[in-house]
């Protein structure tokens, strides 16, 4: 007869490899996948797949799936740009709520992900808009550096946003200079080919520096 810690043994072998076999076809049940994988004591891989299934549930606006997801990859010991992957979509799935918890992962995201990816964009974008929410003061030169760091290839469009809704922040406290360059290169950039939200977002943006100059003309964009 088996022994605990034989069946332990098994029992934690036989998950790993169920996990390796649901792997290998693409099963898209990326939460069933990181579920085998933390009980086969895999947590790397396990993390990799909750980050998946957050990720999943986020497009799909499922809320609380994602954000339980995206902390079950940082409880499986998630780090790097694996770990800034899942605080993005804490921040995307938390950025109007008064949680405490949202500002850390906007700070953890900026921090971790690919300097000029996709994901950078959002995150820097999202911080601005999350700590406004919030009436956190953000630092004027550090938000524009992140915003200007050179873009990698495909994360055009959320440089675009991430630009135009810095230069919000900056408007709002009071630094005109700094928005107007960043106004000016999404102008110089993008402006051809905008995409609606940024486009949105760029307009707004003028608007509110018109009024804030006492310019009614300038609010009518």
């Amino acid at each position: 007869a088996l022994g605990h810690a034989d069946w332990i043994g098994n029992f934690t072998l036989g998950h790993r490899l169920a996990g390796s076999w649901l792997e290998g076809p693409g099963e898209r049940d990326l939460a069933l996948l990181a579920s085998h994988f933390e009980r086969g004591r895999e947590p790397e891989r396990a993390a990799r797949h909750h980050v998946g299934a957050a990720q999943i549930a986020l497009g799909a606006g499922d809320l609380s799936a994602a954000v339980a997801n995206a902390e079950r990859a940082v409880a499986c010991g998630a780090s790097g740009p694996l770990l800034g992957a899942a605080r993005l979509v804490e921040l995307d799935a938390l950025r109007y709520t008064d949680r405490p918890a949202v500002l850390d992962a906007a700070d953890e995201a900026v921090l971790l992900l690919p300097k000029g990816s996709d994901e950078f964009f959002r995150a820097v974008g999202l911080r601005v808009a999350t700590s406004i929410n919030a009436g956190r003061r953000l630092d004027a030169a550090d938000t524009f550096g992140s915003a200007m760091v050179p873009v990698a290839a495909g994360a055009e469009r959320a440089r675009a946003v991430c630009l135009a809704r810095v230069a919000q922040n900056l408007i709002f406290t009071g630094q005109d200079v700094l928005a107007d360059r960043l106004l000016d290169e999404i102008r110089a950039c993008y402006h051809e080919d905008l995409d609606p939200v940024a486009r949105g977002l760029e307009e707004r943006s003028v608007a509110i520096a018109a009024r804030a100059r006492g310019d009614v003309q300038g609010q009518l964009v």
